[in-house]
Protein backbone atom coordinates (compact mmCIF):
# COMPACT_ATOMS: atom_id res chain seq x y z
CA UNK A 1 0.00 0.00 0.00
CA UNK A 2 2.73 2.51 -0.34
CA UNK A 3 1.67 4.38 -3.47
CA UNK A 4 -1.82 4.75 -1.35
CA UNK A 5 -2.37 8.84 -0.64
CA UNK A 6 -3.02 9.20 3.04
CA UNK A 7 -6.60 11.21 3.71
CA UNK A 8 -7.00 12.56 6.51
CA UNK A 9 -10.15 11.03 9.05
CA UNK A 10 -11.72 13.34 11.68
CA UNK A 11 -13.86 11.99 14.23
CA UNK A 12 -13.28 14.19 17.07
CA UNK A 13 -14.74 12.13 20.14
CA UNK A 14 -16.86 13.76 22.70
CA UNK A 15 -14.74 14.75 26.18
CA UNK A 16 -15.06 13.11 29.07
CA UNK A 17 -16.66 10.29 30.17
CA UNK A 18 -20.50 9.76 29.03
CA UNK A 19 -23.84 8.59 29.97
CA UNK A 20 -25.92 5.46 28.52
CA UNK A 21 -26.97 7.07 25.65
CA UNK A 22 -24.01 9.38 24.08
CA UNK A 23 -22.29 5.84 24.44
CA UNK A 24 -24.86 4.04 22.04
CA UNK A 25 -24.76 7.19 19.48
CA UNK A 26 -20.97 6.58 19.55
CA UNK A 27 -21.54 2.98 19.13
CA UNK A 28 -23.69 4.19 16.35
CA UNK A 29 -21.53 6.45 14.43
CA UNK A 30 -18.92 3.62 14.33
CA UNK A 31 -20.99 0.81 13.41
CA UNK A 32 -22.13 3.49 10.07
CA UNK A 33 -18.27 4.45 9.60
CA UNK A 34 -17.51 0.25 9.36
CA UNK A 35 -20.28 -0.05 7.17
CA UNK A 36 -19.89 1.93 4.65
CA UNK A 37 -16.01 0.89 4.22
CA UNK A 38 -16.91 -2.81 4.20
CA UNK A 39 -19.75 -2.56 1.65
CA UNK A 40 -17.67 -0.70 -0.83
CA UNK A 41 -14.71 -3.13 -0.70
CA UNK A 42 -17.62 -5.87 -0.76
CA UNK A 43 -20.00 -4.23 -2.99
CA UNK A 44 -18.26 -1.53 -5.10
CA UNK A 45 -18.51 1.88 -5.18
CA UNK A 46 -20.69 2.55 -7.91
CA UNK A 47 -23.39 0.28 -5.81
CA UNK A 48 -23.18 2.43 -2.46
CA UNK A 49 -26.42 4.16 -0.96
CA UNK A 50 -27.07 5.54 2.13
CA UNK A 51 -30.29 2.84 1.93
CA UNK A 52 -27.38 0.06 1.82
CA UNK A 53 -24.99 1.79 4.66
CA UNK A 54 -27.60 2.06 6.66
CA UNK A 55 -29.55 -1.62 6.91
CA UNK A 56 -25.84 -2.81 7.01
CA UNK A 57 -25.64 -0.77 10.38
CA UNK A 58 -29.27 -2.10 10.98
CA UNK A 59 -31.02 1.87 11.60
CA UNK A 60 -33.03 3.67 8.95
CA UNK A 61 -32.11 6.25 6.45
CA UNK A 62 -33.44 9.02 9.12
CA UNK A 63 -31.37 8.06 11.31
CA UNK A 64 -28.05 8.05 8.90
CA UNK A 65 -28.10 11.90 8.33
CA UNK A 66 -28.27 12.00 11.88
CA UNK A 67 -24.77 11.11 11.87
CA UNK A 68 -23.03 11.67 8.67
CA UNK A 69 -24.53 14.60 5.90
CA UNK A 70 -23.37 12.24 3.00
CA UNK A 71 -21.39 8.77 2.02
CA UNK A 72 -18.35 11.01 1.42
CA UNK A 73 -18.61 12.28 4.99
CA UNK A 74 -19.28 8.78 6.14
CA UNK A 75 -16.42 7.69 4.43
CA UNK A 76 -14.34 10.16 5.88
CA UNK A 77 -16.03 9.37 9.47
CA UNK A 78 -16.92 13.43 9.44
CA UNK A 79 -20.11 14.25 11.98
CA UNK A 80 -22.43 17.00 11.29
CA UNK A 81 -21.65 18.52 14.17
CA UNK A 82 -18.39 18.86 13.97
CA UNK A 83 -17.87 22.48 15.09
CA UNK A 84 -20.06 21.88 18.26
CA UNK A 85 -18.02 18.38 19.02
CA UNK A 86 -14.63 20.63 18.15
CA UNK A 87 -15.99 23.24 21.05
CA UNK A 88 -16.97 20.73 23.29
CA UNK A 89 -13.86 18.79 23.08
CA UNK A 90 -11.34 21.84 23.25
CA UNK A 91 -14.06 23.34 26.66
CA UNK A 92 -13.06 20.13 28.30
CA UNK A 93 -9.02 20.92 28.07
CA UNK A 94 -7.60 22.70 30.77
CA UNK A 95 -8.51 26.50 30.55
CA UNK A 96 -4.87 27.70 31.11
CA UNK A 97 -3.69 24.89 28.43
CA UNK A 98 -1.64 26.43 25.75
CA UNK A 99 -3.64 26.04 22.46
CA UNK A 100 -0.52 23.92 20.42
CA UNK A 101 -1.32 21.39 23.27
CA UNK A 102 -4.53 21.43 23.44
CA UNK A 103 -4.96 20.54 19.44
CA UNK A 104 -2.39 17.65 19.95
CA UNK A 105 -4.12 16.13 22.62
CA UNK A 106 -7.42 15.94 20.63
CA UNK A 107 -5.30 14.63 17.50
CA UNK A 108 -4.07 11.60 19.82
CA UNK A 109 -6.79 10.62 20.66
CA UNK A 110 -8.29 11.15 17.06
CA UNK A 111 -6.07 8.44 16.01
CA UNK A 112 -6.21 6.34 18.97
CA UNK A 113 -10.36 6.30 18.30
CA UNK A 114 -9.53 5.64 14.64
CA UNK A 115 -7.36 2.51 14.59
CA UNK A 116 -9.88 -0.32 14.49
CA UNK A 117 -10.96 0.48 10.64
CA UNK A 118 -7.52 1.93 9.36
CA UNK A 119 -6.88 -1.00 7.26
CA UNK A 120 -10.31 -0.81 5.52
CA UNK A 121 -9.48 2.84 5.00
CA UNK A 122 -6.56 2.05 3.56
CA UNK A 123 -7.95 -0.24 0.94
CA UNK A 124 -11.13 1.63 -0.08
CA UNK A 125 -8.66 4.52 -0.96
CA UNK A 126 -5.93 2.06 -2.45
CA UNK A 127 -9.27 0.79 -4.79
CA UNK A 128 -10.56 3.94 -5.35
CA UNK A 129 -7.82 6.81 -5.42
CA UNK A 130 -10.75 8.88 -6.74
CA UNK A 131 -12.55 8.73 -3.07
CA UNK A 132 -9.47 11.22 -2.35
CA UNK A 133 -10.47 14.90 -4.26
CA UNK A 134 -14.17 14.81 -2.81
CA UNK A 135 -12.36 13.33 1.09
CA UNK A 136 -9.73 16.19 0.76
CA UNK A 137 -12.71 18.78 -0.11
CA UNK A 138 -14.63 17.55 3.03
CA UNK A 139 -11.71 17.61 4.88
CA UNK A 140 -10.87 21.54 3.81
CA UNK A 141 -14.12 22.44 5.15
CA UNK A 142 -13.84 20.73 8.41
CA UNK A 143 -10.51 22.06 8.56
CA UNK A 144 -11.42 26.17 8.23
CA UNK A 145 -14.55 24.74 11.17
CA UNK A 146 -11.24 23.84 13.33
CA UNK A 147 -9.81 27.22 12.83
CA UNK A 148 -12.61 29.18 13.72
CA UNK A 149 -13.20 27.07 16.77
CA UNK A 150 -9.69 26.83 18.26
CA UNK A 151 -9.43 31.15 17.27
CA UNK A 152 -12.54 31.24 19.55
CA UNK A 153 -11.00 29.70 21.90
CA UNK A 154 -7.61 31.69 22.08
CA UNK A 155 -9.68 35.04 21.72
CA UNK A 156 -11.79 33.87 25.30
CA UNK A 157 -8.00 33.19 26.87
CA UNK A 158 -7.27 36.77 25.88
CA UNK A 159 -5.62 36.63 23.04
CA UNK A 160 -5.95 39.19 20.58
CA UNK A 161 -8.57 38.96 17.74
CA UNK A 162 -5.95 39.10 14.36
CA UNK A 163 -3.04 37.35 16.29
CA UNK A 164 -5.86 34.21 17.37
CA UNK A 165 -6.85 33.74 13.75
CA UNK A 166 -3.03 33.94 12.65
CA UNK A 167 -1.98 31.66 15.47
CA UNK A 168 -5.12 29.52 14.62
CA UNK A 169 -4.12 28.84 10.70
CA UNK A 170 -0.61 27.76 11.65
CA UNK A 171 -1.61 25.17 14.54
CA UNK A 172 -4.74 23.50 12.64
CA UNK A 173 -2.54 23.06 9.05
CA UNK A 174 0.04 21.76 11.40
CA UNK A 175 -1.52 19.51 13.51
CA UNK A 176 -3.58 18.36 10.32
CA UNK A 177 -0.05 17.68 8.50
CA UNK A 178 1.13 15.94 11.04
CA UNK A 179 -1.65 14.08 10.96
CA UNK A 180 -1.63 12.99 7.57
CA UNK A 181 2.55 11.94 8.16
CA UNK A 182 1.32 9.85 10.58
CA UNK A 183 -0.83 7.98 8.45
CA UNK A 184 1.28 7.85 5.44
CA UNK A 185 4.19 6.03 7.94
CA UNK A 186 1.24 3.64 9.70
CA UNK A 187 0.65 2.69 6.22
CA UNK A 188 4.51 1.93 5.07
CA UNK A 189 5.31 0.45 8.33
CA UNK A 190 2.20 -1.01 9.32
CA UNK A 191 1.85 0.68 13.17
CA UNK A 192 -1.05 2.36 14.46
CA UNK A 193 -1.45 5.73 13.43
CA UNK A 194 -1.85 6.99 16.72
CA UNK A 195 1.65 5.55 17.93
CA UNK A 196 3.10 6.80 14.42
CA UNK A 197 1.96 10.12 15.73
CA UNK A 198 4.07 9.96 18.57
CA UNK A 199 7.38 9.13 16.19
CA UNK A 200 6.41 11.97 13.75
CA UNK A 201 5.96 14.65 16.70
CA UNK A 202 9.74 13.49 17.98
CA UNK A 203 10.81 14.40 14.56
CA UNK A 204 9.75 17.63 14.53
CA UNK A 205 10.64 18.19 18.08
CA UNK A 206 14.25 16.96 16.79
CA UNK A 207 14.08 20.06 14.29
CA UNK A 208 14.68 22.19 17.37
CA UNK A 209 18.19 20.69 17.53
CA UNK A 210 18.87 21.21 13.72
CA UNK A 211 20.62 24.51 12.64
CA UNK A 212 20.06 24.32 9.21
CA UNK A 213 16.19 23.95 9.78
CA UNK A 214 16.55 27.30 11.59
CA UNK A 215 18.65 28.69 9.70
CA UNK A 216 17.45 32.18 8.47
CA UNK A 217 15.99 32.32 4.76
CA UNK A 218 18.68 34.05 2.02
Amino acid sequence: MSGTPAVETIDIPSPGPCGLREQKKRQTRRELHHAVLQLILDEGLDNLTVDRIAAAAGVSSRTFFNYFPTKEAAILGLPPDLDQRLREALDARPADEGPWQSIMALAQRLLERQSDDQELRHEVIRRYPKLVHSMRAATNDARETARSVLAERMKAQGMDAIEARRRAIVYIDLAMTLVTSSMRISQLEGVETSKALVEVRKLVRALGDDRDALAPLS
